[in-house]
């Protein structure tokens, strides 16, 4: 409708454009890790994937920063990067990999049934703080402690975790209920559960009575499932940091997650001055954060 016949493209082009953009196309994130577009950077399509990187990418802007995960490794067209979140489990970054990249991927971290077990397990009804971890060929739910089979069956637990997915809407429902709901079958180091809390943590930032109720959790299962480099890490560690600095500014337990997230902003985003000099919005923001609690413990 746009475009005079004469300066049309074949559709054959059209079709090999559209598949060089589908496959080479990178989200752009913002300073919360949310998805706020969609980018080609030709230097960096040559760059494979694997669940577990070599390197890790984040934008200033709609500027791509990529940062190695190992010191002094010098960058090359053979290193990794990898295309999906990391909180996802094996068949969810599979089946998106298929989706939009045509190709599975059998990384050592795809091949870790232990990693997938946990991240969906029930909690075990027959002993205390046993889990009961769901894998993808499981007949019934075990405990991996006390060994009693669960009453809830593969295919309800599987329905349960996928009752919570991250950005779920629950229409009429308030989070805290649907959260207080799943939390008496879905297990402590289940991650569905733990990114729910996470949310509940920001939800309740201004009630820090409140907020702690769920901290716990979000820092047991997630801080726990996400290397350092990771932007995730660094964006939780930031939300329970200033949910205990609200709380109790000068905590031992404030002091304890200002130090985790010194170290994961570190890792994730540079020094200070790097993020100073490159104008880096939620870097000087986190490290604002970080040095108001030093200096407030310092002078005490």
């Amino acid at each position: 409708q746009y475009v005079r016949n004469d300066h049309m493209i074949s559709r054959e082009e059209l079709f090999r454009y559209f598949g060089r953009l589908q496959i080479n196309k990178y989200g752009i994130t913002g300073k919360m890790n949310e998805a706020i577009g969609t980018a080609i950077y030709l230097g960096l399509s040559v760059l494979d994937h694997s669940c577990l990187p070599d390197l890790e990418y984040r934008f200033i802007r709609s500027t791509m920063i990529l940062r190695s995960q190992k010191e002094g490794q010098k960058y090359s067209d053979n290193l990794l990067v990898s295309y999906m979140p990391h909180l996802l489990t094996t068949e969810e970054r599979r089946e998106r990999l298929r989706e939009y990249y045509f190709f599975e991927c059998n990384c050592v971290r795809c091949k870790d049934k232990e990693e997938d077990g946990y991240a969906r397990s029930m909690e075990c009804s027959s002993c205390k703080d046993g889990i009961c971890p769901l894998y993808d060929d499981s007949t019934t739910l075990s405990c991996a402690q006390c060994h009693a089979v669960s009453s809830i069956t593969p295919d309800k637990a599987y329905r349960l975790n996928a009752e919570i997915l991250p950005g779920m809407d629950f229409g009429t429902k308030d989070i805290t209920t649907v959260y207080e709901d799943k939390s008496k079958v879905l297990s402590r180091r289940n991650t569905q559960l733990a990114l729910l809390a996470s949310r509940l943590v920001v939800q309740h930032m201004n009630n820090p009575s409140l907020s702690a109720k769920y901290e716990s959790l979000c820092e047991e299962t997630l801080t726990s499932s996400i290397p350092l480099g990771v932007t995730d890490l660094t964006v939780i560690l930031g939300n329970l940091t200033v949910a205990a600095k609200k709380r109790e500014p000068s905590s031992a337990n404030t002091r304890r997650l200002c130090a985790k997230l010194r170290s994961a902003i570190l890792a994730s985003h540079g020094t200070e001055k790097t993020a100073r000099s490159r104008d880096d919005p939620y870097a000087v923001y986190i490290y604002d954060i970080i040095t108001g609690i030093e200096n407030k413990n310092r002078k005490k």
